[in-house]
């Protein structure tokens, strides 16, 4: 009872009786772990942060930030960053970011509104804004929007302990939609070769069917995953598909060598005939200083080019492709099988 009454006082602002009653809770409740005992240390927080007492909230988000669910630990976390950090943004700049995040969200931008939203959570040091919840909220759906759950997930569990109660009915409707979503991501990673799984599990067990056979045969995601790989390694075999190869084939250093020798022969033997012509006195010690200054010319320019082409290439692909750096979340977008591979 006192519980409620507290998280009641705390949204109407009576910050004193608030602290009262969640104190008493605290100090009767001997589950640490229970939901019931987080919710009363976050209302506590909040309390403490409305009467103005710094130390007592840094001392809660401390002993928060040791909890094992994950959601509680980015919570604690950030509220430790909103007391001790200085601010990188003013107000109206923040709002600016919050803004510019909502848009980049309703045109379905979903990378652009992931890393604008993220900053702006990241940099606002004032929590208890409705703004800040809101962001959150557009980043569950941006995250949702890429596929990524498991991060909506997360934020959505931390949201579950919001002081606002319609928010908190938000968070739990999308956590069900979320992990019904996330479920069925898992499940479809292995339904291209669902057949082939089944068909090699069923023609592996000769036993008949008693009991510990029916458990044997209940889907294991590993061996699925184990089954699924040997089937795609064998594939090329059973579409008779193959790939003949002289031996020295795979001999790499032989390859490196007649690379070199073609690469050195490509400068050498313009460079002597060019020698040669300006020369034309013929004498086999003249042959010879011919022979080596050719050589020397193009060890030189094989070298150069070999430090300079990386230097070449980038500017190239800079000028013609403007290639950029992206965030996974972006990845993600484009390309979920991708993003999982990295």
């Amino acid at each position: 009872m006192s519980l409620k009454l507290g998280l009641q006082a705390v949204e109407e602002q009576q910050y004193t009786r608030a602290v009262d009653l969640l104190e008493y809770f605290c100090q009767n409740c001997f589950e640490y772990k229970s939901q019931e005992y987080i919710q009363a240390k976050i209302g506590l927080a909040r309390a403490y942060y409305g009467l103005g007492q710094r130390e007592q909230v840094v001392y809660i988000c401390q002993e928060l930030i040791r909890s094992d669910r994950l959601s509680v630990r980015q919570w604690a976390q950030q509220w430790l960053n909103s007391i001790q950090a200085i601010p990188k943004y003013t107000t109206e700049e923040l709002k600016n970011i919050f803004n510019q995040g909502r848009q980049a969200l309703k045109e379905k931008n979903y990378p652009a509104a992931i890393k604008i939203l993220e900053d702006y959570c990241q940099h606002n040091h004032q929590p208890e804004l409705e703004e800040d919840q809101q962001a959150k909220m557009g980043l569950i759906q941006s995250y949702s929007g890429t596929k990524d759950f498991k991060a909506a997930i997360t934020l959505c569990e931390e949201l579950d302990f919001s002081n606002n109660p319609l928010i908190r009915e938000w968070a739990k409707e999308t956590l069900l939609k979320l992990r019904a979503a996330q479920n069925k991501q898992k499940k479809s990673k292995y339904d291209s070769d669902a057949t082939y799984i089944e068909n090699h599990s069923l023609n592996n067990e000769e036993e008949k069917p008693t009991e510990k056979l029916r458990e044997k045969r209940q889907p294991d995601i590993y061996a699925q995953a184990t089954i699924k790989a040997n089937y795609l390694n064998k594939r090329a075999t059973q579409s008779d598909i193959k790939l003949k190869m002289p031996k020295i084939g795979g001999n790499l250093t032989l390859a490196i060598i007649i690379t070199l020798i073609i690469l050195i022969l490509s400068f050498f033997f313009p460079t002597f005939g060019f020698i040669w012509l300006i020369n034309q006195t013929f004498s086999l010690t003249n042959l010879s200083v011919i022979f080596l200054l050719s050589l020397c010319v193009s060890l030189i320019i094989n070298v150069s080019a070999f430090w300079l082409s990386p230097r070449l290439l980038d500017t190239v692909w800079q000028k013609v492709y403007s290639p950029r750096w992206v965030p996974l979340s972006e990845i993600r977008y484009y390309s979920p099988e991708a993003t999982e591979i990295i």
